[in-house]
């Protein structure tokens, strides 16, 4: 249900209502959050980085608010900060957490409870990033990715950050978009 998610965010980006879309509300397929959930914290994560991307309303017989949304996103938090597939796993990863802040970016000033848990995924995020400036996702076996740098620059620029000056993010004089 991710695709959906991702489609709605860019027939946005294009312009297109993705409420109406030859008829058809996109949402739709989001109501259905057992679905939406099928495939662990991505599900959510997508769901409500889609919602914001046009401040689009919940549709009324959804199970849950985006409220809701957030609240699972914030409880599947590991302690130490990072974000796995699946909550409680203890196999947390670059791109699930950097996914993770790009959903609670727009919630960062507002919500106290988002600008902790984003401020925790920033530190995990820094921890983890490589001497060369890169990233390694546990989900691809520990391999440096460009696709974990592009989620970590869209989670930085997301949250209004330059990962081009912000110390936390500069290893041995390299940044991720040296890396990448």
């Amino acid at each position: 249900y991710s695709d959906y998610s991702k489609l709605i965010m860019a027939l946005t980006s294009i312009g297109i209502d993705a409420q109406n879309v030859g008829g058809h509300n996109l949402f739709d397929y989001l109501s259905d959050y057992e679905n939406v959930r099928m495939q662990g914290i991505n599900g959510p994560i997508w769901a409500l980085i889609a919602l914001d991307s046009g401040d689009y309303e919940v549709p009324e017989d959804a199970y849950q608010s985006r409220e809701e949304i957030l609240a699972e996103l914030l409880k599947a938090q590991e302690s130490d900060g990072g974000f796995s597939l699946s909550a409680g796993s203890g196999q947390m990863d670059v791109d699930i957490t950097a996914m993770a802040l790009t959903a609670l970016a727009p919630y960062y000033e507002e919500n106290s409870e988002a600008k902790v848990a984003a401020d925790l995924a920033l530190s995990w995020i820094s921890e983890h990033q490589e001497s060369d400036g890169g990233f390694c996702s546990s989900m691809d076996t520990g391999t440096e990715s460009s696709e974990s740098c592009a989620q970590v620059l869209t989670a930085l620029c997301s949250l209004g950050i330059d990962p081009q000056s912000d110390s936390r993010f500069i290893k041995n004089g390299n940044t991720v978009l040296d890396n990448l």
